[in-house]
């Protein structure tokens, strides 16, 4: 008794339309397995895939946002204690330089050096905040290759499959046997 999804073999084939034939075609198709069985097998590694890229998507985003949480409380921090301190050194600079020149001077040039050097801070913490240095870049990484991946192994099964014939016209397959309209 022959097996209900037993695949079949073009009329062509040595062996055509025997259950060894299509055994071997199958073998051929995925070492035993039939394309419905691969395409199965494919849909659920790809589930599998996807959820795994998504949890590592979502451990990564976590990562990132505990890094970005964690510099911003320490930005903070420093910055009010530094914030302090400068104003006690801001006006020790200003007094010792009025020795020099007059009081207002010595005010404008300490302010004004204060204020470079804060620009130039302000762009490097600006820069280290930037969407490129905070980006999931493993997974999306994994998940370029994840799609290569996938893609191969798609044109391999298509490759497997029997239906399309050298010259490019369809090969069909009726519910009795093999037919082959090109073949007339």
């Amino acid at each position: 008794m022959s097996h209900p999804h037993r695949p079949l073999t073009h009329p062509e084939t040595p062996g055509a339309g025997t259950h060894e034939a299509g055994v071997g075609a199958s073998a051929r198709a995925g070492r035993g397995r039939s394309v419905g069985t691969l395409l199965r097998e494919l849909s659920g590694e790809m589930s599998t895939l996807f959820r795994k890229e998504s949890a590592l998507a979502r451990a990564e985003l976590r990562e990132k946002l505990d890094q970005v949480g964690s510099g911003a409380a320490e930005i903070g921090a420093g910055a009010l204690l530094s914030f302090a301190g400068l104003l006690v050194l801001l006006d020790a600079a200003v007094i010792g330089l009025a020795r020099v020149v007059p009081l207002w001077l010595s005010a404008l040039i300490v302010g004004g050096a204060v204020l470079l050097i804060g620009l130039v801070v302000l762009a490097r913490g600006r820069s280290n905040l930037r969407s490129e240095k905070l980006a999931p870049q493993r997974t999306i990484d994994s998940m370029r290759r994840d799609a290569d991946l996938v893609r191969d192994e798609a044109d391999r099964v298509r490759e497997r499959m029997p239906g399309e014939r050298d010259d490019g016209s369809e090969t069909t397959y009726g519910a009795t046997g093999a037919h082959d309209p090109g073949s007339h």
